[in-house]
């Protein structure tokens, strides 16, 4: 089967079409998330400075490394779940006040104010 001049331009068309397609999924599904992830994970983490840096001997022979650190201050949220609940549970009822306390539910509402 031969192929005729007005059909490569489509073909070419759809060739570009598909690589573009593929080219973002990719950035969708691979790129963005890693991105995310990242920015998360330096949020996460508490700045400090080294103080000092302690270092000793083990009775196996073995070296030891610790590290005095001086934090900055942050906050940590936390909440109080009753017992016997599953993880599912647990992790659901979390979020739940967390995502409250962080929408507003954290103060009493007045009339008038939303």
């Amino acid at each position: 089967m031969s192929v005729t001049a007005g059909q490569r331009p489509v073909r070419w068309f759809v060739l570009i079409l598909l690589i573009l397609a593929g080219l973002l999924t990719l950035l969708r599904y691979v790129v963005a998330p890693l991105l995310f992830w990242r920015a998360a994970e330096v949020c996460e983490r508490p700045h400090f400075t080294i103080v000092r840096t302690l270092t000793g001997e083990m009775h196996d022979g073995g070296h030891l490394k610790v590290q005095v650190r001086h934090y900055a201050p942050y906050l940590v949220a936390e909440v109080y779940l009753p017992k016997g609940l599953s993880e599912q549970q647990r992790r659901a009822l979390g979020f739940r006040q967390v995502a409250g306390y962080i929408f507003g539910g954290n103060g009493k509402r007045r009339a008038g104010l939303y």
